[in-house]
């Protein structure tokens, strides 16, 4: 079901709005409120600090429009998003307020206590607690100096795991730097542990391996390799 007005009002200088999908209302506040007739439908254009508030989360942004027709609020400039699971910013973000997703472009940071996640965009789905990159990405895992990156991947914010299955390179920074490549690698970050499949090779300051399949535990620093050592 489309989303429309309920209701605007201005109450101590600032604009409330209110967005109706469903059964449920999504709270849009902003300091400066217009609302223009475009040949996209009504936008409704907002100024001087925004924050969209659905459910549990919260979106801060200087600026927006919000076009009614397409259930879209694309925010601009220092854009701030927080919710049980984590915390993101980036320069921009198109949230689509009926499927719950936003889409979030320029410098894209995802804070988590003992995680964090660096992307020029990023796709977050909050329905399914589940974000995914397109177009690259770096996920430090803390406080263990893990380092993976990727072209392509999906995390989930909740359990803490994620799965890259394009060009996944994972760096373990110790005294004896580790460096896994291979096709598709999984990592589960609260069991401090890395699955890498399908043409892994290893590689240390002072060996090379190449198998299957290696698990590692980087909390642990051990790891078993199986298949085609």
């Amino acid at each position: 079901m489309s989303f429309r007005f309920l209701h605007s009002a201005l109450m101590f200088g600032v604009w409330l709005v209110s967005a109706l999908g469903g059964v449920y209302a999504a709270d849009i506040e902003a300091n400066k409120m217009e609302i223009l007739n475009t040949n996209e439908g009504r936008v409704t254009v907002l100024k001087e600090g925004v924050t969209i508030i659905d459910r549990d989360t919260k979106i801060t942004a200087l600026r927006a429009n919000f076009f009614e027709a397409k259930n879209l609020a694309i925010l601009y400039d220092s854009i701030k998003i927080q919710n049980p699971q984590a915390l993101i910013q980036s320069d921009t973000a198109n949230y689509y307020l009926t499927e719950r997703k936003t889409i979030l472009k320029g410098n894209v940071w995802v804070y988590q206590e003992s995680l964090e996640i660096f992307a020029p965009e990023l796709i977050v789905e909050y329905q399914k607690d589940r974000a995914y990159a397109e177009k690259g990405f770096v996920i430090l895992a803390k406080p263990h100096s893990v380092k993976i990156t990727g072209r392509t991947g999906e995390y989930f914010f909740a359990q803490e795991e994620g799965t890259i299955d394009s060009l996944p390179y994972l760096v373990i920074s110790k005294s004896d730097t580790l460096t896994v490549t291979c096709q598709k690698l999984s990592f589960k970050n609260k069991a401090n542990l890395a699955i890498a499949q399908t043409g892994v090779k290893v590689e240390t300051n002072r060996a090379v391996l190449t198998c299957d399949t290696l698990i590692y535990h980087w909390a642990k620093d051990s790891a078993c390799a199986t298949g085609n050592p």
